[in-house]
């Protein structure tokens, strides 16, 4: 691939995720121009990718079926509530990798190098707050003058980031991935989610020994990296993060707590909202805030009580899109974690992993705006993986024959 087609790339694929919410590029208007994109490049390609080909077309379908839904029983506008579903179904992206024949080595550069920029760009916009670059700095609800958590499109890179320096030091043993284990580290760690800090960990104890155990440096290995994640936690703002955590835990925010929101939320929109017929299975459609009575019920319960959607992962996407789009892209998220099988490409599953156990009623994590983009590249990666692989078989069964 001629450079100036792999910049051209890389650039189209920051464009989609608007920079990251740079405030002067981060506006819903310009769903309008990226939808049309999206849906030229699928239209050209769509049967490019035979390992996913089927789930990303019945995800797509149920969507539209919900956009539809939302048109017959919410009054919505079909178009208006279908571009306000990209977020969702912006894993179509992962055509424009085809349709310009990106490489593997090719896409895995693309992917590190988006997730490095993400990285770099949240720890500017903390360390230069209450100066605005990115709009995710403008979430009064987790940002203020002593603290902040602040949610930034493309979260998803900062795991990707995270994990593959992990990977690729137990690999390899350079150790410039220290760095981008710190990298990626410090948005996990701002970011303050309990579920997702906790999986990230158990999920690195696991990489580590999935990748370390035949290996008789195993014990070697561990006292570097323990001691490196101990002296993380004196850094002040490790330390504040984590207080912060046991703060929220000890103020019984969990799901021990019978009044505990989520439960509210949930008994909120199962029971008084979504209740129409057959909205369980199509969902109410993306909400489209122009003053339809539909959105604006969803924007009174976040306005008066707090309550929001999106505070219960996937099983509140089920309410917005269906419960069989989930389950489809459940499943999707599945394979692509199962056919991940090469050493090299394990920060990929492990990213999968954290990010969607995360998000099924804790958070939108694994659907936060620009994520979804981002795993378009992640399908492309262990698509082609797994066609190499395939290959090296067929010509190995053929030399032994």
């Amino acid at each position: 691939m001629k450079p100036q087609r792999y910049k051209f790339v890389l650039f189209l694929f920051l464009l989609l995720v608007q920079f990251f919410g740079l405030t002067i590029i981060s506006a819903h208007a310009f769903y309008y121009l990226f939808a049309p994109i999206l849906l030229f490049f699928f239209c050209k390609k769509y049967k490019s990718i035979p390992l996913y080909r089927k789930e990303l077309l019945l995800f797509l379908f149920f969507i539209i079926c919900s956009c539809i839904y939302s048109t017959i029983y919410n009054e919505q506008n079909f178009i208006k509530t279908f571009i306000a579903s990209l977020d969702f179904w912006g894993i179509i992206s992962v055509f424009i990798l085809a349709y310009y024949k990106v490489s593997l080595k090719e896409s895995k550069k693309l992917l590190i190098t988006i997730s490095l920029l993400f990285c770099i760009c949240y720890i500017i916009q903390w360390m230069i707050y209450p100066t605005i670059l990115f709009s995710g700095a403008t979430d009064e609800t987790n940002i203020s003058g002593s603290y902040f958590r602040m949610r930034m499109q493309g979260s998803i890179c900062a795991y990707i980031l995270y994990f593959y320096g992990l990977n690729d030091f137990l690999l390899t043993k350079n150790i410039k991935n220290i760095a981008f284990i710190i990298l990626g580290g410090i948005p996990i760690i701002i970011m303050g989610f309990r579920s997702l800090t906790t999986l990230t960990l158990i999920c690195s104890v696991i990489l580590f020994l999935f990748l370390s155990a035949k290996s008789k440096k195993i014990i070697l290995w561990t006292i570097p990296l323990g001691g490196l994640l101990y002296f993380s936690t004196s850094i002040p703002v490790v330390s504040d993060k984590i207080d912060e955590m046991m703060e929220r835990q000890d103020s019984n925010q969990t799901f021990t707590n019978e009044d505990y929101i989520r439960y509210i939320e949930f008994d909120y929109f199962s029971k008084e909202v979504f209740t129409k017929p057959g909205e369980k299975i199509f969902g109410g459609g993306t909400p489209v805030y122009d003053g339809n009575h539909y959105a604006k019920i969803l924007e009174t319960a976040y306005q008066v009580y707090g309550w929001y959607w999106v505070d219960l992962g996937l099983i509140g996407l089920s309410f917005i899109i269906g419960i069989p789009a989930v389950l489809i892209f459940s499943w999707l998220i599945f394979k692509c974690i199962r056919f991940c099988k090469n050493p090299e490409y394990q920060f990929l599953r492990f990213t999968l992993v954290t990010v969607f156990l995360g998000s099924i009623i804790t958070s939108k994590e694994i659907y936060r705006t620009g994520n979804m983009i981002i795993i378009g590249i992640i399908l492309y990666i262990t698509y082609l993986s797994n066609l190499k692989n395939n290959q090296q078989n067929e010509n190995r069964y053929i030399d032994l024959s």
